[in-house]
């Protein structure tokens, strides 16, 4: 019995290999990386964003603070208006 033509090329060819563009570099990763030191500009706007973010948290909580105090104290006055 004769062997199939497309299992006799098959068996016959060299393995497939991977075409020449898969072994180059990405487009995505196209430029150099300099990984001689840190970037000092994306550190400073790294700090400056964190030290913005706290102080809006810390002036954000004084003022939630201050706002508990007066509404405490409004309640203790109509507290002890009731009770005289």
């Amino acid at each position: 019995m004769p062997v199939p033509l497309g299992l006799a090329r098959r068996l016959l060819l060299p393995p497939v290999r991977l075409p020449e563009r898969a072994w180059k570099r990405s487009a995505f990763i196209a430029t150099k990386q300099y990984d001689n030191g840190p970037q000092w500009i994306k550190v400073a706007l790294t700090l400056g964003a964190a030290a913005a973010l706290w102080r809006l948290l810390f002036m954000i909580h004084k003022r939630d603070l201050k706002e508990y105090e007066r509404r405490q104290k409004a309640l203790c006055e109509k507290c002890t208006d009731i009770q005289n």
